[in-house]
């Protein structure tokens, strides 16, 4: 890279962290230095002080101790002990190029010079020394882990350049022998088939945009269960256990990384509500699936249009009280215009479910036309793109006006992200005797193996997938300053698409026990 377009590239990453100008970043040119490494190059020995931090652009470094892998650092990242750097103390840590690798460079005393001469760096300088620490934190929980839950998320994070470390090295990080983690990787191999295992290994659903969590997931976690336990929605430890354990919160963590704290919390105690209630209308015996939404629905109804709510029997007023308390809330984050399209989109959602219900009350047969009509709405997925509007309407005021020229790509991102979830929860599914599964219809209506069935659903998605980047690829072509709230609409769309994915194969154990 040329030394003049640095400041173009950094300014174009870290504006997501605090934004400054172009020639504030240009005046950095002095004090930083790009540098190249070969595979194998030790950049500082063990025993030595931490002088450098080094901005990976392209590569992968090492902190490595006694040849023992101790922490990976992929591009984007800053590579440098951090302990020994902020204590001006010799690092027991040798640090080391794995692949080849391209970086931006500075070292103590050019930092001590920025923030000098430049102070407008200094909130940016706390911010990345900030990041470095939560990423450490996070490297840590994970080598912390259970090599089986270590393993796909590492798969996540580092995605290809997961081949590069060998398995000698990895075991040595996660603390485990050579010969376990190769019993795990015969035991995937053997396992290969599942699509599960398949999406852990990113053979399928590799979208070319990345899943992100919201950086105060664990916070929101928190809010969110005592809400929930406050309301009688998790009326025993165990269940507040049980919902933890399925990391729940990290779904609308995923589908909205970057609403504000105050609307994050209220997404994920929405997505908390309708969990629940999922999950008590699975347990309800059949016959009595369709009277619980006849009345929920009506509840919930009565509640948006502001009216008197009648008396219900105990369980279905738990479910009231804590919606009724979510309107309460949404009606003070919202605009007017969410609350009208919110309400709109929440009809439709509990209409549907009732459809759901007396289907699997009266045993039904239904065809794939009629569930396909029915699951993007039913599922939630036109619900949780919708609440797009009302995450980002705060900072993009014209978001309605083009909110509706979006309608394909929506449907587009529905549709695959329906299609992700029906092969994830089948066997789930399967065993609740849903009938509501693409999959699971496929097999029946078409009288074709389960096998053959996964190969059509994933062509399909295939097929949908290069749909939407076809569009994608226009909107991009297309833009113009006017366009931002375009394209940031269309990112948060993948936000979800990505995000549905990642959490049902790296986060929760919902599809795994039941």
């Amino acid at each position: 890279m040329d030394k003049t377009q640095i400041p173009i590239f950094l300014k174009q990453f870290l504006d997501a962290l605090e934004v400054h100008s172009l020639e504030e970043y240009y005046s950095l040119a002095d004090y930083i230095n790009e540098r190249t490494f070969r595979k194998g190059k030790i950049l500082r020995p063990a025993g030595t002080h931490e002088d450098y931090a080094h901005f990976i652009l392209k590569g992968m470094l090492a902190l490595v101790q006694d040849r023992r892998l101790v922490r990976i650092y992929l591009p984007f990242e800053v590579a440098f002990d951090l302990d020994a750097y902020s204590n001006q103390s010799k690092s027991p840590y040798k640090l080391v190029a794995l692949e080849n690798s391209k970086v931006i460079t500075v070292s103590r005393s050019a930092e001590e010079k920025i923030l000098s001469n430049l102070p407008e760096f200094k909130t940016l300088s706390e911010k990345l020394i900030s990041r470095a620490k939560k990423s450490d934190l996070e490297w840590i929980a994970i080598t912390q882990m259970h090599h089986s839950e270590a393993i796909p998320l590492l798969r996540e994070k580092m995605g290809q350049q997961f081949q590069i470390p060998s398995t000698k090295r990895l075991s040595e990080m996660l603390g485990i022998s050579s010969k376990t983690l190769s019993r795990y990787y015969s035991k995937q191999y053997t396992n290969r088939k599942s699509i599960l295992v398949r999406a852990q290994a990113k053979e399928i659903f590799h979208y070319p945009f990345h899943s992100i969590v919201h950086s105060d997931v664990e916070e929101i976690d928190s809010i969110v269960t005592c809400w929930a336990s406050h309301h009688h929605l998790l009326p025993s430890q165990k269940a507040i256990s049980d919902y933890q354990k399925m990391k729940m919160t990290w779904l609308s963590a995923r589908l909205y990384p970057e609403a504000t704290i105050e609307k994050s919390i209220w997404l994920a105690k929405l997505y908390a509500f309708l969990f629940i209630v999922d999950d008590y209308t699975d347990k309800t015996p059949v016959g009595e699936k369709h009277r619980f939404w006849m009345e929920l629905a009506s509840g919930m109804k009565d509640i948006m249009n502001e009216m008197i709510i009648e008396q219900r029997n105990k369980n279905l007023r738990i479910f009231l009280n804590a919606y009724f308390d979510l309107w309460k809330e949404f009606s003070l984050l919202a605009s007017p215009d969410s609350r009208s399209y919110f309400k709109c989109m929440m009809n439709n959602y509990v209409r549907e479910n009732q459809w759901e219900a007396c289907n699997r009350d009266f045993r039904r047969q239904i065809t794939i036309h009629s569930y396909l009509e029915k699951r993007p709405v039913f599922s939630g997925g036109i619900l949780a793109i919708g609440l797009i509007k009302f995450a980002m309407e705060n900072n993009h005021h014209d978001l309605s006006a083009v909110w509706q020229n979006l309608r394909s790509y929506q449907n587009l991102a529905a549709k695959l992200i329906f299609i992700s979830n029906d092969l994830l929860s089948y066997e789930k599914e399967k065993h609740i005797e849903d009938p509501h599964n693409w999959l699971s219809l496929m097999i029946k209506e078409m009288g074709i193996e389960k096998e053959q069935a996964e190969k059509s659903l994933l062509e399909i998605h295939s097929q949908t997938l290069e749909e939407l980047l076809v569009l994608d690829r226009k909107y991009q072509k297309n833009y113009i300053p006017n366009s931002r709230t375009v394209l940031t609409a269309i990112k948060n769309i993948k936000y979800q698409i990505s995000g549905a994915v990642a959490w049902s194969v790296y986060d929760t154990k919902r599809y795994i026990e039941y």
